[in-house]
């Protein structure tokens, strides 16, 4: 059987992410938990159109091929999973490239820059009059611990832990104010 000549086949896209989480996260769960969500936001029909296929990952970074129209999709997709079998997940989305190659080069083979600050590092500041401290960092983004019992409540009703941040949000180094 001859294969397709190039001219004919599919353009696809390769699109990196990273996946955080405090366990484990198996390939086949999160391929699982890929397809279930995209078939739930976009239907069956769509879903069989994306050609979309997880090639790689390793427990915490890997890539998916897709096809080239569908990429806004995948990256929408990506953002939606929350949750994979009971264990609560962060997926980002790294970037996206026309070639495994240039995908491994741009986007999987950096370090990540995730700094856990330690109990004596903690940084109080200032957030929209209401009084904050800084827990750890990634990048430009901040997630902080609120000591305000206001914010404490409402963080307790959404089950969440912290607040994320980013430095344009606290208004950069300069009006961040220690208190």
């Amino acid at each position: 059987m001859k294969l397709l000549p190039s001219s004919l086949r599919s353009r696809k896209r390769y699109v990196a992410f990273r996946v955080y989480s405090d366990s484990d996260i198996k390939k086949s769960e999160l391929v699982k938990e890929v397809w279930r969500n995209t078939i739930h936001f976009f239907g069956e029909n769509i879903a069989s159109d994306m050609n979309l296929w997880v090639m790689h990952y390793n427990n915490s970074q890997g890539f998916l091929v897709c096809g080239h129209k569908h990429v806004g999709k995948v990256k929408a997709v990506m953002t939606l999973i929350n949750n994979i079998n009971g264990k609560r997940v962060h997926i980002i989305v790294l970037g996206v490239s026309g070639t495994i190659k240039a995908l491994k080069r741009k986007f999987l083979n950096k370090e990540v820059l995730f700094i856990k600050q330690d109990k004596g590092q903690d940084r109080n500041m200032k957030f929209m009059g209401k009084h904050i401290k800084t827990k750890r960092t990634f990048n430009r983004c901040i997630d902080i611990d609120p000591i305000n019992e206001e914010l404490v409540l409402r963080l307790n009703r959404y089950n969440m832990k912290y607040i994320g941040l980013t430095e344009e949000d606290l208004g950069g180094e300069k009006n961040a104010t220690d208190a």
